[in-house]
């Protein structure tokens, strides 16, 4: 019998004004795209992508899925969404943050999804609570899935 991992990333956000906008994505990052054998530098030039993509799309806020942080996947240990913002920060000057949960311990680190958000728009959200909800899908193959839950509230 195998095991899949799914994840799902579930946004509230609460907009007080009308005449301003946001701007969400997802995006499933499949484990970065590597695979055990990948190097570091290629999992490094995928984050960095990953980052260019919420530059310049001007997302606010983005769910991401299957990201690892400090596992023994690859040589290195990586923490796949701090090295997004920190991306940000170096490449284009500007500050998000990212907000993790593990959905299971994998390879002496943590596989679980992230939050990464614009600290100019949302500085508050750093307190936000996240709700982690995670199950076992029994169909043929046993699945482990997880989902996460926060609330940002937006103010012009």
């Amino acid at each position: 019998m195998s095991s899949q991992f799914t994840c799902i990333i579930l946004l509230v956000v609460v907009i007080c004004s009308q005449s301003s906008h946001i701007t969400i994505g997802t995006f499933n990052l499949a484990k970065a795209g590597t695979l055990d054998s990948s190097l570091p530098e290629d999992v490094k030039y995928k984050l960095e992508s990953t980052a260019r993509l919420i530059i310049e799309n001007n997302i606010d806020i983005i769910a991401l899925q299957e990201l690892d942080v400090n596992t023994d996947r690859i040589s290195e240990q990586i923490d796949d969404p701090q090295y997004i913002v920190d991306s940000i920060k170096n490449l284009y000057g500007r500050s998000y943050a990212a907000r993790f949960v593990g959905v299971y311990s994998y390879k002496n680190g943590e596989y679980g999804n992230s939050v990464i958000f614009n600290l100019e728009r949302f500085e508050d959200a750093l307190n936000n609570k996240i709700n982690r909800y995670i199950y076992q899908h029994k169909g043929p193959d046993v699945e482990t899935r997880g989902f996460i839950s926060t609330k940002f509230i937006f103010y012009d």
